[in-house]
Order: C-alpha cells, then structure tokens, then sequence
C-alpha cells in the first residue's frame, strides 16, 4: 500500500477550497491523517469565507496520541462548537467557496515524528466514469471539483 501524503513543518500552513451549494450548518470536518511516530504541536483547521474566519477547531498532538497510538492513517475529527458553524446561502441558484486552511504549531521539525495531511489521488481528477485527468489538463469545472486532500465535511441543512 502507498500513501500520497503532505508532511507538515511546524508554522506551516496549506489550504484548500471547500464548495457548499445550501444553507448549512457544519457540525464537524475530518481529514485524512497520516501520524508517524510521536510528533509534538497541535493542528488547527480553520473555515473562512474570503479574509473572515468563520471558526476554527485544535487537536493537539498529545490527545491524538491517546486515541491513535504511535502509527495512525485515517481521518482525525475538527468539531465545531456545539452550535455547528451556520452558512447561509440567500440564492438557492448560488454557492458559497470557502477556503479549509491547515495549520501545525509549537512542533519541532523532525523527519522521524511527524504528521501529514493524506492526498487523494496524486495531481489527478476522477470523474463518475472513473476517468483519471491530470491536474494540469483539467477544465475549470474539474478544476472547480478538485480536492487534492481527504476531506468529509459533516453537515445538517
């Protein structure tokens, strides 16, 4: 098995787009993680709409090695507050583009202790028919789709 993961240095942050087509209220995001050892810091995830930050949620580093142990691939939980993040969309012929931004902090870079944000299949674009288009030869509505991280959003309309 092979995993097409980012490794995230300490102060970094990546982003990524994150399409909503209704009024919703986002109760949770988790990501696909790959933890490797014993890494220190704490990641945030953050949801903004342009330069506003709707809201933003921590794991550090010590809790996820309590429930996941030294080695861990698979998707790590952001809550919301309990109320959820509330997005509205007036226009039911519209969407909203939001920006998912990553963040690792207070970690000491280490090629042995680190954590990464898996990638879904490498610079590719799958469509419904399982056709496999490489990223610099997307049109802008694959474009539109691309989501180069694991992400699942949940959500309640």
């Amino acid at each position: 098995m092979y995993l097409s993961v980012h490794q995230l240095e300490n102060s970094e942050t990546i982003s990524t787009k994150l399409r909503l087509e209704k009024t919703s209220t986002i109760r949770a995001v988790r990501l696909g993680l790959y933890k490797h050892n014993t890494p220190d810091g704490e990641l945030t995830l953050t949801l903004k709409d342009g330069a506003i930050t709707i809201g933003s949620s921590v794991v550090t580093m010590a809790d996820l090695a309590l429930e996941v142990g030294t080695y861990f691939h698979g998707y790590v939980r952001f809550d919301s507050p309990d109320a959820g993040w509330r997005l509205n969309i007036d226009n039911p012929d519209d969407y909203l583009e939001l920006t998912l931004e990553l963040s690792l902090s207070s970690h000491a870079n280490d090629d042995s202790n680190y954590i990464a944000w898996q990638k879904t299949i490498e610079g590719a674009f799958v469509d419904s028919y399982g056709t496999i288009t490489n990223e610099s030869e997307m049109t802008p509505e694959q474009l539109t789709h691309f989501q180069p991280f694991k992400i699942e959003v949940y959500k309640n309309s």
